[in-house]
């Protein structure tokens, strides 16, 4: 049994540890996000099979990681198994936020016509009231101390210009 804790508590510390999928419940998100005293928040659109969010995703992560007045909510509609497969898979940090998760699934379907983004986009304007039908998946908006939407990014965004966006906004 030693053995067997003394290898385990080794694996913490040899093994990187990415991000973690937080799932706090739809409501008990947006109340998270609308409660935050910080300046800024940054909710992202997050899709793992979509290649700007392969590449986007860890460069705002990058980008937000040392930033004290900046809240970074990544958002995603998917399974909790996709996401946490794609932190490990993509060596990405965390946490993502799931919603949706406990939307009907139909066990008898063949084709599942679920669109993850689009979910994701309309938990934003459900519980957030941001005007979401221009988003897909690497879209953020960016609010301020009050929730006003001051930046947002949509599918029409051409990828290099989205980084400045987001660091015009915060002040960087």
């Amino acid at each position: 049994m030693k053995k067997l804790s003394l290898i385990l508590l080794l694996g913490l510390f040899v093994f990187p540890l990415y991000g973690q999928v937080v799932d706090l419940g739809d409501g008990a998100l947006a109340a998270k996000i609308k409660a935050s005293e910080k300046p800024y928040k940054v909710v992202y659109i997050l899709c793992d099979y979509c290649e700007p969010s392969l590449v986007l995703y860890p460069q705002i992560h990058k980008l937000l990681a040392g930033q004290k007045n900046v809240d970074f909510y990544p958002v995603c509609a998917q399974s909790r198994a996709e996401v946490e497969a794609y932190m490990e898979n993509y060596k990405v940090g965390g946490p993502i936020y799931v919603v949706n998760q406990n939307r009907k699934r139909k066990w008898y379907a063949i084709i599942d016509f679920y669109n993850p983004i689009s979910a994701t986009g309309d938990y934003l304007n459900r519980y957030l009231g941001i005007d979401a039908d221009k988003m897909g998946a690497s879209s953020f908006v960016v609010l301020d101390g009050k929730n006003k939407v001051i930046a947002q990014t949509t599918y029409e965004t051409e990828d290099d210009a989205c980084l400045g966006i987001l660091k015009n906004a915060i002040g960087l």
